[in-house]
């Protein structure tokens, strides 16, 4: 049972800042002789009670290698695999207007049913070693989105809702990151209780994204209710940009033939091993365009802010 193993490091407990990883050193010091394993964390938070009626969700953006999330002695979800994010609906398991006691099991010991099954090719460090998020949200939201924006204007985008009903409605536009231009907004009727939405709809006048004008903007979504009242509203930073793959031909974007010209790239850093931050990920990001690249190649689904920063500086991922 985890939660009575940790109970009993009530003395030996480590305070550390997240993100975090136990492998900063060791896994740079001799090949096999890092270490594999559990680790726990634990921290003590208060929940109020103007949560009621809201949904309460933990997101990890990575944790390596396998996870299992308690709160208050209750596990709310488990997870495989070091390098894709993962949210927790933990809103049951909390005493409102209390202290609340989060726990979470880390294990970066290799087993043949993770990707990488072994050490072998490249470590896998162990711990909360990217950010985590509480999100709260009221009843009826936006879940998710995905977007496939083309370099004409064309947006077609999958709105997975929660709670939505018939006779709501969805709001869309776009807004310029760069000059701040607002594009007109476009309305979408729901006509049955829906958790999925295809949206499609075309904005005139958009800048395509290119690699040497890498144009991005906002997408803007709002979700009402019959009334008109503002439900909850989501944001997504996309580029209108068109990727054909022409059998024994090529890659297209924007009509344009792509060559590649990239490296391969681990999302590490000397002084914290897996951790990394946004200032690393730009550094790196100014060090491939200066040396005449377009293309950075990953083993595993980097960190969102070094995918921010190719985006924004025109490299293909």
């Amino acid at each position: 049972d985890p939660v009575k193993v940790a109970a009993q490091w009530n003395a030996d407990w480590e305070t550390v800042n997240l993100p975090h990883t136990w492998n900063a050193k060791d896994m740079q010091v001799k090949a096999d002789a890092f270490y594999e394993g559990v680790g726990y964390y634990r921290k003590t938070q208060f929940f109020g009670n103007e949560l009621k009626g809201k949904r309460v969700f933990l997101r990890f953006e990575g944790v390596g290698a396998n996870t299992e999330v308690y709160v208050n002695g209750k596990l709310v979800g488990m997870h495989r695999g070091a390098y894709s994010a993962f949210a927790f609906e933990i809103g049951t398991a909390l005493k409102l207007g209390a202290e609340n006691e989060i726990m979470v099991k880390a294990d970066n010991a290799s087993r043949p049913d993770v990707i990488p099954v072994n050490h072998n090719l490249f470590g896998v460090y162990g711990g909360i070693y990217r950010p985590v998020w509480l999100e709260i949200k009221p009843k009826e939201h936006i879940d998710r989105v995905a977007v496939n924006a083309l370099c004409d204007g064309h947006l077609l985008a999958d709105v997975y809702l929660s709670g939505a009903k018939s006779g709501y409605c969805l709001l869309a536009t776009v807004e310029n990151l760069k000059s701040g231009e607002l594009f007109k907004e476009h309305s979408f009727q729901l006509t049955d209780s829906a958790t999925f939405y295809r949206l499609d709809t075309q904005w005139e006048n958009i800048l395509p994204w290119t690699p040497e004008s890498p144009n991005l903007y906002l997408l803007k979504l709002k979700l009402l209710n019959r009334s008109g009242q503002l439900l909850h509203q989501h944001q997504e930073r996309i580029g209108f940009r068109t990727v054909e793959f022409r059998p024994r031909d090529g890659i297209y974007v924007n009509g344009v033939k792509i060559v590649m010209k990239g490296i391969n790239r681990h999302s590490f850093h000397p002084d914290g091993g897996r951790t990394t931050n946004k200032e690393i990920s730009v550094r790196d990001a100014l060090l491939l365009k200066e040396m005449n690249m377009n293309a950075v190649r990953s083993h595993y689904p980097p960190d969102t802010h070094f995918l921010d920063a190719c985006d924004s500086l025109g490299l293909f991922v």
